[in-house]
């Protein structure tokens, strides 16, 4: 099987992929991505190609401006060159990437779609048994929004979507995929037949801490210090939880590693039991974790649950709020942001950080999810389905529908 993986170009949706195509390498698939060029460096090092933008190798496929008609044509444009190319069985693209949906209106290649750990959009029927007003209103703003992102661009390039019923949105490609398990969906049974739960797609391109970072980590151990990950995501017009955690930090009782690669907002000088860093590899910390904080995108919570570790999530968009609600729902997390209602309370962040480490029912629920979680081999899962689309789609007689 020849696959192409088309992913947005950043950490989190890249090492993903890279999960991915490391099974799908081991069950003698080959692979092949697009992807904005800055990534190159790292999927040579791991031994996968990348296919360029045309002769001059533009750059496409970033996140920012994800939504943008013409940089979604630019994808479009990437991609169907590096089809020509590749001649690719099946195309997986990563969430948010919208260039592969609208390729698949113009070549009969299948296209799956590696989402977040839980469904961002409605149900397939409108329900009021959340009693959460404002999550199904923000569940149907999204899909409006991305559905009007995704209509732009196909009427910048002449693609006709079509109607079609919710069951068969153009948003879900042929599968959707999604990194989390039943357990922490909402209302599992409204969703939509393209949906699977395939498990978490982590890989961290960083396998150890260096000698110093592990001498500093356990140092902080044999003081008696708890131990905070921090990832430090994307707030954009949200306040960052930074200055309130310095603030905890200086009471000296827990000691924080916290990772800024993501964050795009400067840190003040961190205290001495502050160890930053600007990627840090979560599978050498998190087993030495008794929390972490984070704004609630899938790497970091993920990383989390599956060591069993609980979490302070500040939400900052893009479906942050959502995995915070699963989360906090099972008990294994507090949501810092749905905690001040609105208000600027300083003190809400030190009291839930304080409130997650003395109070063992939430380290106890995580372990459940981490344990669901390990039932789950996520790349593999991605790889059976991939495989399934594609000897459906070789069934199809010449003319005919899937």
């Amino acid at each position: 099987m020849n696959v192409t993986i088309a992913t947005l170009a950043t950490p989190g949706f890249v090492f993903s992929s890279l999960a991915v195509a490391r099974a799908l390498r081991a069950r003698g698939h080959a692979v092949a991505f697009v992807t904005d060029g800055a990534y190159a460096p790292v999927l040579v090092e791991h031994g996968f190609a990348r296919l360029p933008n045309g002769a001059d190798d533009l750059s496409s496929f970033q996140l920012d401006g994800w939504f943008d008609p013409m940089r979604i044509a630019a994808q479009v444009k990437h991609l169907a060159g590096a089809l020509a190319a590749s001649r690719p069985d099946v195309i997986l693209a990563s969430n948010l990437a919208m260039g592969p949906l609208l390729v698949r209106r113009l070549v009969t290649v299948p296209v799956a779609v590696l989402g977040s750990a839980v469904f961002l959009w409605p149900g397939l029927r409108a329900s009021d048994e959340s009693g959460d007003a404002a999550l199904e209103a923000r569940l149907a703003w999204r899909y409006a929004d991305q559905m009007r992102h995704l209509t732009r661009a196909a009427e910048l390039l002449g693609i006709v979507l079509g109607e079609a019923p919710y069951e068969r949105s153009p948003l879900f490609g042929d599968r959707y995929l999604l990194q989390g398990v039943p357990g922490l969906q909402r209302r599992r049974a409204m969703l939509p037949r393209a949906a699977r739960f395939v498990g978490p797609c982590t890989f961290d391109a960083v396998a150890a801490l260096a000698d110093d970072d592990a001498a500093w980590l356990a140092a902080q151990r044999a003081h008696g210090r708890r131990i905070v990950y921090a990832q430090l995501g994307p707030v954009f017009e949200k306040p960052s939880v930074w200055a309130a955690f310095r603030r905890r930090l200086a009471r000296g009782d827990i000691a924080a590693v916290v990772c800024t690669e993501r964050h795009d907002r400067p840190l003040d000088d961190a205290p001495p039991n502050a160890l930053v860093r600007v990627r840090v590899p979560q599978d050498a910390v998190l087993p030495h974790a008794d929390a972490v904080l984070c704004t609630g995108h899938p790497t970091a919570v993920l990383g989390a649950l599956a060591h069993g570790v609980p979490l302070v999530i500040a939400p900052s968009g893009s479906g942050s709020e959502e995995l915070a609600e699963a989360c906090v729902r099972r008990g294994a997390a507090l949501d810092v942001i749905a905690a001040r209602d609105g208000g600027e309370d300083d003190d809400v962040f030190p009291r839930a950080l304080d409130r997650l480490l003395d109070d063992a029912s939430f380290a106890r629920a995580a372990a459940e999810l981490r344990d669901e979680l390990a039932a789950f081999d996520g790349p593999a899962n991605v790889c059976r389905e991939l495989e399934e689309l594609v000897a459906a789609q070789s069934c199809v007689p010449a003319g005919g529908a899937a």
